[in-house]
């Protein structure tokens, strides 16, 4: 009779606030394979947020042919045990430029950042690379982007990058404000063009906006960038460290922490 009750057992019925708590106190491998069960179990897994492993993860990914078909994700602390998460068909032709709040950050086949997430699989794409003033997309007759020339004259730029190969290199840095999948508001800054620019988004107005270059001349570059409780803190390769609050609706402030030595290597642009 137990036999037959177990044969019979439609686990796709369990109640949805059990299967929450019991995802909450899986390990990363166990709780993959428990969304990957079936269509109810997986809506509950991505409702329930990230894998609650405890535990720093290492990723690494190995591109074949230009595609990234799977990351693998190492404990640090049994660095000689992996486990490897495989992307779904259509998102493997993305070039990983970091990580923020538990999401990869990428550059997919038209060079436009997107936020990626290894355990749900949702993504959000970020706004297009276009918005950045030094970039210009070069279209064909039909209107389709097929290139790209970037550059403080990119009218005059004679080089034509393709489409998915400025995205490989043009992002330095990503950093966000929050998970944007707790309430969707969120500001993404990125550090591009050879680290000479530092530009943002806020999620609800939808575009990017530059927020300061070095000036031109100068041996100084944007070294790096961390989020801290409300501003986001930027340090340049000369020691200039500055904290900027990008909240909305106001526009950007800055606070300059440490001047460094060249007071005049960093440009504001204010609207």
């Amino acid at each position: 009779m137990a036999e037959h009750c177990a044969s019979t057992a439609d686990w796709t019925d369990l109640p949805s606030d059990l299967l929450a708590r019991i995802l909450q106190l899986l390990q990363l491998p166990e709780a993959l394979a428990v969304a990957a069960v079936c269509t109810s179990w997986r809506s509950v897994a991505a409702a329930a947020g990230d894998p609650r492993a405890r535990i720093p993860w290492l990723v690494s990914w190995e591109p074949t042919t230009g595609y990234c078909r799977s990351s693998e994700f190492r404990n640090l602390l049994d660095t000689h045990k992996t486990y490897k998460v495989s992307l779904p068909e259509g998102r493997r032709h993305l070039d990983w430029c970091g990580s923020s709040h538990g999401w990869l950050v990428a550059s997919n086949e038209y060079s436009n950042l997107v936020l990626y997430h290894p355990f749900t699989f949702d993504i959000i794409p970020l706004p297009p690379i276009t918005d950045l003033e030094c970039v210009k997309a070069v279209h064909d007759s039909d209107g389709n982007i097929v290139g790209y020339r970037y550059g403080n004259d990119h009218e005059h730029e004679p080089t034509q990058h393709a489409v998915h190969s400025l995205g490989t290199w043009f992002y330095q840095k990503v950093v966000l404000s929050c998970d944007p999948s707790q309430d969707g508001d969120y500001v993404a800054v990125t550090i591009h063009y050879d680290a000479n620019c530092m530009s943002f988004a806020r999620s609800r107005e939808g575009c990017w906006r530059l927020a300061a270059t070095i000036a031109d001349g100068s041996d100084d570059r944007y070294a790096d960038c961390v989020y801290h409780d409300g501003r986001f803190y930027i340090m340049t390769l000369r020691g200039v460290l500055e904290a900027w609050d990008l909240r909305g609706p106001q526009e950007p402030s800055k606070e300059v922490i440490i001047a460094g030595r060249d007071k005049r290597s960093v440009v504001l642009h204010m609207e």
